[in-house]
C-alpha cells in the first residue's frame, strides 16, 4: 500500500508544478527548430515593415516669447492657479496651433495644391481586391463596400478641401515649452526635409505679423474701452455723492456717532422678560408635581393595604400643614400595624385608629387641593407678567429700529459713494501709463533660429524599431514554444509521471511499426528493445518489497487506445515463454477485443462462464504461439458491472489463482466506466498503461485518483507507444538511443 498513499497524497498536494531553469532549458531545446524559425521569420517581416515606412523630417524654430504687463489696475492679488507667465506662453502656443495661424500659412505656400497634406491630388492606389478585380465577384451590397473608386476633385467643396487640408498640417505642427523660459520651439514634420524647414519658418513669420497686426487694433479697443469706462464710473461717483447728500436732508441726520435713547431701556426690559419666564416656568413645575402629588396621593387612598404616606418635596416646601398631617398619618399607619398583630379588626382600639386614619387622609386631600388652588394663581399671575413685559419689549425694539433705520441707509449710501470714487480715482492713476503699455501689448516675439534643411529623417527610428523587433520577434517564438508546450499535455518523461502522479514508471514501451502483433515480434526477437521493456514490466510488478509477490494482475489504461491491451498480451505470451503458467483474462465484456489480435473466433468466455452457461475448462484456450491460456469476454453484456460484481466472478478469478502462476486482468479504460475498480479489488496490483504524450495528464490523474479510492495497489505506470527518438527531448533518465542500439536488436524498426 506504499504506492497507492503516495499517489493519495502527491495527487492532494498538487506538487510538481515548479518549473526549474533545467526544464525551461530542455524544453527550448527540443522546440529549437519551431523556436529559430519563428524568430527569423518575424525579423524578416519586421524588417520588411520598417523598409516599407516612408521617412519623415522635422526642422524646428526657436522663437523667443517678451513677456509684459498690460493691467490698468492691480488684480494680482486676486490670482490664484497657474503664474501669469505660464498661462500667457500657453495661449502663445495655442495661438501658434489656431486654425486661423495654419489658414494663412496654408494660403501662403499654396498648400492645397500638395499632395502631401491634400490626399485627392494622391496618385490613386487601390487595394488588393480591387486592383485585381476580385472585387467585381463580390455581390452588390459587398461589392458597394468594398469596391474602391478613384476620387473626384470636383466633387468636393473648396473651403471642405482647405479644411483638411489645415487640419493635415496642424496634425504635423507641435509646439513646445520647458516651463523655465520664455523660449517655444516650434516644430513641422514633413515626408521632405526642405519643405518641413519652409513650412516651420512660414508658421514663425506668420505668427509675428499677425501679432503686429493685432496690436494696433487692440490700442483702437483699449482706447474706446478706457475712454467709456471713465465716463462711466465718473457718473456713478456723481450720483453715490447726491444721493448720499439727498438722504441727509429728508432724514435731517446730522451725526451718525450718536447711540439710541431707547438702547439702555430695551437691555432693561429684556433682563426683566428673561427673569420672568424663569419665575413662570419654576411655578408651572410646581403645579404639575403638585397634581401628580395630589393623584398619587388619592391612588394611594383606594387601594387596599396601601401606605399614602409617600410625600414629594414640592408640597412639602408649599405647605407645612400637609407636611404635619402626612406626618401624623404615617404615625396612625404604624400604631394600625402594632395593633393588627394583638387585637382583631372590630376591636374598639382599632376601630378608632382606623377612624383618625380617615379623618387625617381627609385633611390631606383638603390640603393638597388648596395647594393647587393657590399654585395656579400664581402661574396665572406670573404669565400675565411675562405677557406685559414681553409687549414692551417688542415697543422698545420697534422704537430702536426706526430711529436708526435713517442712519444704516444713511451708511450705506455713503459706503457705496466711497467705493465709487475710490475705483474713479484707481482708473484716473492708470491714464498716464495707457498709452504706453498699450503700445506694446501681451507678448512679442522674436525668431532666436530659424529652421534649417534636417540631415536625416526624424521617423521612423529604425535603430530603435530594430531592437523593438527583435524583441518582440524573441518574445513571439516564446510564446509560441510556451502554448505548444500548454497544449501538450500527455506525459513524454518517466519525470513527469513521477513528479505529478507519485507512481513509479515501470517500463517505456516502445512503439512498433510492423503488420504483426508486437509481442510476436517480441517473441521472435527476445534481445530486442520491445521485449526487453516488457520484461521489465513483469519484473517490476513482481516486485513487493515486504509482502509476497502479486499474483494476479489487472491491466488497464485512462482511455481507450493506448495499447493496454497490447500489453497485457505482450506480457502473458512473454511470460508464458519463460516458461510460466500464465492465463489471460479479458474482463471488457462492453467492447471485447481480444480475439481480433489471437486472430481467433466467436467462443465462450468470461459471461458464459459467470453466468454458468459453459464449463470453465472447455471456455480456457491456450495460444499455439506462447502457450498462454486465455480466457475472451465471450458475449457482449449490456449490465457488465452488475456481473463482474457477482461473488461467481471473485470465484472464478480465485479459482485461476490456484490454478496459474500470474493471472492478467485485461480491464475496459477507467476513465470511461467503472468496471475496472471492481476488477482491480479482486488483483493483487493494478498497472495503469498510458500513451506516450497523448493521454491528457488530467485524465491520468482522474484514473490514478479512481483506482486509489477502490484501495487497490498500484503498481505503477507503464507508458506505451513511446517514440524512442525522441524521448530523450524530454526526459534526463532515459537512455539516448544511440546508447540503446548497442544492446538491442537492430531489427526492431523505431518511428
Amino acid at each position: 500500500m506504499g504506492v497507492h498513499v503516495a499517489a493519495v497524497n502527491r495527487l492532494q498536494d498538487g506538487a510538481g508544478d515548479d518549473v526549474t531553469l533545467g526544464q525551461i532549458g530542455r524544453i527550448l531545446w527540443r522546440r529549437r527548430i519551431i523556436l529559430a524559425l519563428t524568430f527569423v521569420l518575424l525579423i524578416g517581416l519586421g524588417q520588411m515593415a520598417i523598409n516599407g515606412i516612408i521617412p519623415r523630417y522635422t526642422a524646428t524654430t526657436a522663437l523667443l516669447l517678451e513677456v509684459k504687463t498690460n493691467s490698468v489696475v492691480a488684480f494680482e492679488a486676486y490670482e490664484t492657479g497657474l503664474s501669469k507667465d505660464s498661462a500667457l506662453i500657453r495661449s502663445q502656443m495655442d495661438i501658434l496651433r489656431s486654425r486661423a495661424l495654419a489658414r494663412r500659412v496654408v494660403t501662403e505656400l499654396a498648400l492645397t495644391q500638395d499632395p502631401e497634406f491634400n490626399v485627392l491630388l494622391r496618385p490613386f492606389d487601390p487595394g488588393f481586391l480591387t486592383r485585381s478585380g476580385l472585387v467585381q465577384l463580390l455581390p452588390d451590397p459587398l461589392r458597394a463596400r468594398w469596391e474602391e473608386i478613384p476620387p473626384d476633385p470636383s466633387r468636393y467643396a473648396p473651403a471642405l478641401v482647405e479644411s483638411r487640408v489645415i487640419s493635415a498640417v496642424l496634425s504635423r505642427l507641435s509646439a513646445m515649452n520647458d516651463g523655465k523660459s520664455y523660449t517655444v520651439l516650434l516644430s513641422f514634420t514633413s515626408e521632405d526635409a526642405e519643405k518641413a524647414a519652409r513650412i516651420a519658418n512660414a508658421f514663425a513669420e506668420m505668427y509675428l505679423t499677425s501679432q503686429f497686426e493685432n496690436k494696433y487694433q487692440a490700442v483702437e479697443r483699449a482706447s474706446a474701452w478706457f475712454d467709456r469706462k471713465s465716463e462711466e464710473l465718473r457718473q456713478r461717483m456723481v450720483v453715490a455723492d447726491r444721493a448720499v447728500q439727498e438722504y441727509r436732508e429728508q432724514n435731517q441726520i446730522v451725526n451718525l456717532g450718536q447711540n439710541s435713547l431707547t438702547n439702555e431701556q430695551l437691555a432693561r426690559l429684556s433682563g426683566m422678560l428673561i427673569a420672568a419666564r424663569t419665575k413662570r416656568a419654576q411655578l408651572e413645575a410646581a403645579l404639575r408635581e403638585a397634581r401628580q402629588d395630589g393623584g398619587a396621593t388619592l391612588a394611594g387612598a383606594d387601594a387596599a393595604g396601601a401606605d399614602p404616606a409617600l410625600d414629594t418635596g414640592a408640597d412639602v416646601r408649599g405647605s407645612p400643614l400637609l407636611q404635619s398631617l402626612r406626618q401624623q398619618e404615617r404615625q396612625v399607619a404604624t400604631e394600625l400595624a402594632e395593633l393588627g398583630t394583638t387585637h382583631r379588626p372590630e376591636h374598639p382600639v382599632v376601630v378608632n385608629a382606623l377612624a383618625r386614619q380617615a379623618q387625617l387622609r381627609q385633611s390631606i386631600e383638603r390640603e393638597q387641593r388648596a395647594v393647587v388652588l393657590r399654585l395656579s394663581k400664581e402661574v396665572e399671575i406670573a404669565r400675565a407678567e411675562e405677557r406685559d413685559l414681553n409687549a414692551k419689549v417688542n415697543e422698545a425694539a420697534e422704537a430702536d429700529t426706526a430711529g436708526s433705520r435713517a442712519s444704516i441707509v444713511l451708511r450705506q449710501l455713503m459706503n457705496e459713494a466711497d467705493a465709487a470714487r475710490s475705483l474713479y480715482k484707481t482708473f484716473l492713476e492708470g491714464a498716464g501709463r495707457i498709452s504706453v503699455q498699450l503700445d506694446a501689448p501681451g507678448s512679442d516675439a522674436t525668431i532666436l533660429s530659424r529652421a534649417e534643411r534636417p540631415l536625416g529623417p526624424s521617423y521612423p527610428q529604425r535603430t530603435v524599431l530594430q531592437g523593438l523587433t527583435i524583441l518582440g520577434a524573441l518574445a513571439a517564438a516564446l510564446a509560441l514554444v510556451a502554448v505548444l508546450e500548454m497544449m501538450d499535455t500527455g506525459f513524454r518523461a518517466p519525470e513527469q509521471v513521477e513528479q505529478m502522479l507519485g507512481l513509479p514508471v515501470l517500463s517505456m514501451v516502445p512503439f512498433v511499426r510492423g503488420r504483426e502483433h508486437a509481442s510476436l515480434t517480441a517473441l521472435r526477437d527476445p534481445a530486442g528493445q520491445f521485449a526487453d521493456a516488457i520484461s521489465s514490466v513483469r519484473t517490476a510488478a513482481l516486485l513487493n518489497p515486504g509482502g509476497r509477490k502479486p499474483q494476479i494482475i489487472a491491466v488497464t489504461s485512462s482511455l481507450p487506445g493506448e495499447g493496454k491491451t497490447s500489453l497485457a498480451l505482450s506480457l502473458g505470451r512473454l511470460t508464458a515463454a519463460a516458461g510460466k503458467r500464465v492465463i489471460l483474462v479479458e474482463c471488457d465484456l462492453r467492447r471485447p477485443g481480444l480475439r481480433r489480435y489471437l486472430g481467433v473466433g466467436k467462443q465462450a468466455g468470461v459471461a458464459e462462464v459467470v453466468r454458468g452457461d459453459h464449463p470453465l475448462e472447455t471456455a480456457i484456450q491456450e495460444d499455439g504461439v506462447s502457450g498462454m491460456h486465455y480466457l475472451t469476454a465471450g458475449s457482449r453484456v449490456q449490465h457488465a458491472v452488475e456481473l463482474i460484481s457477482t461473488p461467481q466472478m471473485q470465484a472464478l478469478v480465485q479459482d485461476l489463482a490456484s490454478r496459474y502462476d500470474m493471472v492478467l486482468l485485461d480491464t475496459p479504460p477507467i476513465g470511461v466506466v467503472l468496471d475496472p475498480v471492481v476488477v482491480a479489488g479482486m488483483a493483487d496490483c493494478t498497472v495503469l498503461a498510458v500513451r506516450w504524450g497523448k493521454t491528457p495528464r488530467h485524465l491520468v490523474q482522474a484514473a490514478v485518483g479512481r483506482l486509489a479510492g477502490a484501495r487497490t495497489r498500484i503498481a505503477g505506470v507503464v507508458m506505451t507507444q513511446v517514440n524512442t527518438r525522441r524521448v530523450g527531448r524530454y526526459s534526463r533518465v532515459h537512455q539516448p538511443e544511440k546508447y540503446a542500439a548497442v544492446y538491442f536488436s537492430p531489427r526492431v524498426r523505431r518511428s
